[in-house]
């Protein structure tokens, strides 16, 4: 990426939270979202609150399901867009490659 767009971008991300927080009274609110243990198979909820593009782009996602996703919300925050991928996906797959990033 360019360095302009990567500083748009930011500036764009920030602006968003800042919103967000004036909206929630200034409170930030947590971004939760609950997948499945592949290991343990136990339901966790996970706060991805603050989480980064490329915390976000680190994660092996399904290029499909993320182009799919970008048309329907972009822009958004990287936790937004986490988060719709999880429910489109499921809590299962979900968790395969969330947690299963962490360990490879």
């Amino acid at each position: 990426m360019s360095e302009d767009f990567e500083a748009h971008s930011a500036a764009h991300l920030q602006d968003r939270r800042n919103r967000e927080q004036v909206y929630f009274g200034g409170i930030d609110v947590p971004k939760k979202i609950v997948i499945k243990n592949p290991w343990s198979g136990e339901m966790v909820e996970r706060d991805i609150s603050g989480l980064t593009p490329a915390q976000l782009e680190a994660y092996p996602l399904d290029e499909g399901v993320c182009e799919e996703i970008a048309r329907s919300i972009a822009p958004c925050l990287p936790e937004d867009f986490l988060a719709a991928y999880v429910k489109r996906v499921g809590a299962i797959t979900a968790g395969i490659v969330i947690l299963g990033a962490h360990v490879v």
